[in-house]
Parts: C-alpha cells; sequence; structure tokens
C-alpha cells in the first residue's frame, strides 16, 4: 500500500509536493541541455517528461475528480508528456541563448542564476495553484450512483486531525489504506458550512487502495463528553473500501443532542469496540 509521504507526493496541494518538484526542476536548471552529450541530452529530457507527468497526475488526483474518467486523465498525461519532450528542442535553444546573454554579460556561474530562476517561478507557480485551489475549493460533481449533484471542499483541519486519530490507533481494519484515501479526500461543503456539525461526508479520490473488510463501522472510535456529562462517541464509517461518514452518536444508543459537534482530536480518549464494550485503546488490534 502506498505510504502517506507518496500520497502527498502525488496531492499537487501538498506542501510535500510544492518543495519537491520545485527541488527537482532546479537541480534539473542547473544542467546546461545544450552542452551535454546526445545521451545525457536524452536523459535530461526524459527527465522533464517525467517531471511532467508527475505534476500532472498529482493535479487530477488533487482536482480532477468526476471532470475527467481514468482513461481521458491517462491520455490527457500522455499528452502533456509527450508535448514537454517534443518542446525540448526548443526551450534548450530558448535556455541557450538566456545562458549565452548572462556570460556576455559578465555574470559569473550563469547556470546558477538560471537555476535560482526556475526556483522561484516553480515554488510561486505552486503556491499560486495551492492558494486558488484552497479559495475556490467548492466543486461540483456527480456523486456514483446519486442522482443529485454534491458541492465538495477540502477537508478541514478538525476533522482531518480526528480522522487520522481514529485511523493512527491501529494497523489492521483497513487503516493505512484509509489513511492513505484521507491524504486526497475531499467533503461535503454542505457539511463543512455547518458551524455545530453533527457528521462530515466524504469523496475520495480514484486509484487509491480499498480497505479490507470493505463495508463497517471502524472498531475504533473517540470518547468524549458532551456538555451535559453525557458519554458521546465519534465513529468512521467504511463503505465500498472507501471512508464514508465521520459522525457522532450517543454511546448509550439515545438521540445525540442537536446541540452536540464533532469535538477536537486532543479533548477524545480513543477507545476500542470489544466483546464487552469500549475499552481504551492500548496497543495495536
Amino acid at each position: 500500500m502506498r505510504s502517506p509521504f507518496l500520497s502527498r507526493l502525488a496531492d499537487s496541494g501538498s506542501v510535500t509536493h510544492g518543495i519537491a518538484t520545485t527541488a527537482v526542476i532546479g537541480g534539473l536548471s542547473l544542467l546546461s541541455p545544450r552542452r551535454l552529450s546526445p545521451t545525457k541530452r536524452l536523459a535530461y529530457r526524459l527527465a522533464n517528461g517525467a517531471i511532467a507527468a508527475w505534476m500532472t497526475v498529482a493535479e487530477f488526483r488533487s482536482h480532477g475528480r468526476g471532470v475527467l474518467s481514468r482513461g481521458a486523465a491517462a491520455g490527457a498525461v500522455v499528452g502533456i508528456t509527450g508535448l514537454t519532450i517534443g518542446l525540448s528542442e526548443a526551450s534548450e535553444a530558448i535556455d541557450e541563448r538566456i545562458q549565452q546573454r548572462l556570460e556576455k554579460r559578465g555574470v559569473s556561474h550563469p547556470r546558477v542564476w538560471i537555476a535560482a530562476a526556475s526556483v522561484v517561478f516553480a515554488a510561486a507557480s505552486w503556491a499560486l495553484g495551492a492558494i486558488s485551489a484552497r479559495r475556490g475549493s467548492r466543486e461540483t460533481i456527480w456523486m456514483d450512483g446519486d442522482d443529485e449533484i454534491l458541492a465538495l471542499t477540502h477537508v478541514p483541519h478538525d476533522v482531518r486531525s480526528l480522522t487520522e486519530a481514529l485511523l493512527g490507533t491501529t494497523s489492521s481494519y483497513g487503516a493505512p489504506a484509509l489513511r492513505q484515501q484521507l491524504a486526497s479526500a475531499r467533503v461535503s461543503a454542505d457539511d463543512v458550512a455547518q458551524h455545530d456539525r453533527l457528521s462530515v461526508t466524504f469523496v475520495v479520490s480514484s486509484g487509491t487502495d480499498l480497505a479490507v473488510p470493505h463495508d463497517g463501522v471502524f472498531p475504533h472510535a473517540g470518547q468524549f463528553s458532551d456538555g451535559d456529562g453525557n458519554t458521546m462517541l465519534v465513529r468512521l464509517t467504511v463503505t465500498a473500501g472507501q471512508l464514508d461518514t465521520l459522525f457522532v452518536e450517543s454511546a448509550d444508543g439515545e438521540n445525540v443532542d442537536a446541540t452536540t459537534f464533532l469535538p477536537a482530536a486532543d479533548t477524545i480518549t480513543l477507545v476500542a469496540e470489544t466483546p464487552y464494550g469500549f475499552e481504551p485503546v492500548t496497543e495495536d488490534r
């Protein structure tokens, strides 16, 4: 299963992705492609194509759900990669002219300056894209098997922290796959708009690993007390192997008061469902 680090690398909005892509672009910019041997120049071009593919895949994984089918997205990735490699000759000619002009003006170490400019441009482009995605993170997509259109937004920090706390208690019950899904998941904008929310619905990006068991309530929960001293639980449901809903329920099965809402992650006690009821989590179960 894909690690959380690799999931962040594949998320165009993550800082990990921004730092990694900027560093690779900056490193390649230190090379003068026109002054490489034919074999090394081919490797240079393939590396640029790979970066273009990586960034395109990350963008589709983060923001393309519901916009293109998998086949169309794969075709777009291949097309962009091919275009990047196909334009290598022209881009390398421009790069060479820039280097020559810097050298004529007496600039020492022109490749360092070119690489620095590339780093600034790449970092600024990522930052602007990430800010724009967060500000305009509401999307409208067709939910699979549903007749209504659902508006989505990014996972709020408190919801992400709660979900990570529940999933971080074990490596069983498909938890690693669910953590991978959380890295790129979105949530219902209508749920997030409610200040005192009792539940949040997730929409998981396609292509992520599925959890086993495929359906059910995750057996680890967060226990907390509401304003009236009642014991409550925050639970997580899994449907078809994917994160479904984070919700609050009463520990004694009573109806949940309308004033109860999702707690902060640092206020819950992690508990596990056992044949004898819920018990504190003391080890990986």
